[in-house]
């Protein structure tokens, strides 16, 4: 047995991990508006589970759907599911964004502009028509664990190559600490069976102001921005 025993590599893991970097299948998807989670912080690199987390109404569904609408228009594959408000209500949040007019999302503009509201939906209707097949906005349906892992690998399978969830805190009940922790395994156990793609997940605070979910989020991800409010306005200057 020892003469047709082969040598145990102990470092093949890791040589295979180089190789496949060596081939370009480690890939980040560029963030275009925030070159410093694209660049620095390698927010979208693929394998990878990402948490977004903030208080509410600091704008998280807003910036997450900004950089998915932006990647689903470059030609990137994108699902995300919008656990809060009707499909209409996002959609409306991309028409705003994309033609840069935040007046756009809000109901007096288009009823004292019907017109221009017209020709303005016109004209992003091509653009909304691509952004679309990416969003599933599931708040009337009864969402749980086992559901959303089941969501995210229907879409990786798929050859998706972001998934998003937001916000996954709406899976909330009285087993929250063993629900968020089945929830990560089960999202890293799905990314080995799928290596070309992430997954980000949007969470809210809980009452005590950490992040809805405990631990699990923090620990088991590779990645957490969380977005705050500045109590005094600053200004910044980003060095691309």
């Amino acid at each position: 047995l020892v003469d047709d025993a082969s040598e145990v590599n102990a470092l093949q893991c890791l040589e295979d991990h180089l190789q496949d970097m060596r081939d370009g299948n480690y890939t980040n998807l560029p963030m275009v508006d925030f070159p410093i989670l694209t660049n620095e912080a390698n927010f979208l690199l693929n394998k990878r589970i990402g948490i977004v987390y903030g208080a509410p109404g600091l704008g998280k569904s807003l910036f997450v759907g900004k950089f998915c609408d932006d990647l689903q228009l470059s030609g990137h594959t994108v699902a995300r599911l919008q656990l809060e408000d009707e499909m209409e209500q996002h959609l409306l949040r991309s028409l705003a964004q994309q033609s840069l007019r935040a007046d756009l999302a809000s109901p007096a503009f288009h009823k004292a502009n019907p017109d221009e509201s017209k020709v303005l939906y016109e004209q992003f209707r091509p653009t909304l028509e691509k952004i679309a097949p990416s969003v599933t906005a599931g708040e009337d349906d009864d969402w749980d664990a086992d559901k959303i892992l089941t969501w995210v690998e229907s879409q990786l399978k798929q050859g998706k190559e972001l998934v998003v969830v937001d916000p996954v805190s709406v899976v909330m009940d009285k087993n929250i600490w063993i629900v968020s922790h089945r929830l990560m395994w089960g999202m890293k156990k799905i990314l080995a069976k799928y290596p070309h793609g992430r997954v980000v997940l949007v969470s809210h605070p809980n009452s005590e102001g950490d992040i809805s979910g405990g631990q699990a989020y923090k620990r088991f991800s590779h990645g957490m921005l969380m977005l705050n409010r500045l109590k005094a306005p600053k200004e910044m200057e980003i060095i691309n």
